[in-house]
């Protein structure tokens, strides 16, 4: 093994950020975000694991900022469209961590507008039960 080689196995890629350190985060930022996101979906050269864990850290950044619930539900519908677009092999089976993660972004949605609407909560245990309470 030639020494470019090791060097290059050792090096890690460091995530991109977002957002700078001092950006004021607002709606129309992380909208922006959000579709840039999601306009490399299914691009030759797009990572898709790295895809699904940008989209999951501008949820994380949206709800640190309070941007509320309608906001989170279409990060979250990205989320899914982007776990789904993980495995490019339709006959083949979905990884059960990805599952899980599918599994839990639906829970969320499906969470925030039942309590949206009615005041319902509605909760999905693994692995397809589905249990609703109206309070």
């Amino acid at each position: 093994m030639q020494r470019g080689a090791v060097m290059a196995c050792c090096i890690q890629q460091e995530k991109p950020k977002l957002f700078t350190k001092d950006e004021k985060i607002d709606h129309k930022k992380v909208d922006d975000k959000l579709r840039e996101l999601v306009s490399g979906r299914g691009k030759k050269g797009t990572d898709r694991s790295r895809h699904i864990d940008s989209l999951t850290e501008l949820r994380q950044l949206a709800a640190d900022a309070g941007l509320g619930e309608a906001l989170d539900c279409k990060i979250l519908f990205a989320i899914v469209a982007a776990i789904f677009d993980y495995n490019p092999n339709i006959a083949t089976s979905m990884k059960s961590e990805m599952w899980e993660k599918c599994v839990l972004s639906v829970n969320c949605v499906l969470s925030i507008i039942l309590l949206a609407c009615c005041g319902c909560s509605v909760s999905i245990a693994f692995p397809a039960s589905i249990c609703i309470v109206c309070k």
